[in-house]
């Protein structure tokens, strides 16, 4: 993962936790893990820490007044945290 990637996803991630109101997140392209396909020009709504939608930016619903972030030269990876820890280093 390029490195500017990667800031730029705890940016979105520290920002999402933060703000009050609702931040639309503006995808280049999006993860569905459920289908396991990417979607390409994608929005992510997001209240504080709640995503509230996520999908192709024609069908999301994006409120009035939301803030938003550009991140339309990456791939977003809703919900995604990192849980990798080593419990056996001493």
């Amino acid at each position: 993962m390029p490195q500017d990637l990667g800031v730029l996803m705890l940016q979105v991630s520290a920002l999402s936790a933060i703000l009050s109101g609702a931040t639309a997140v503006h995808c280049g392209k999006l993860l569905d893990v459920r289908k396991g396909i990417l979607i390409d020009n994608a929005v992510i709504v997001l209240d504080g820490r709640n995503i509230l939608a996520a999908g192709p930016v024609a069908n999301v619903l994006i409120p009035g007044g939301s803030a938003t972030l550009d991140v339309s030269r990456g791939t977003c990876l809703p919900g995604l945290i990192d849980v990798h820890v080593h419990l056996t280093i001493d």
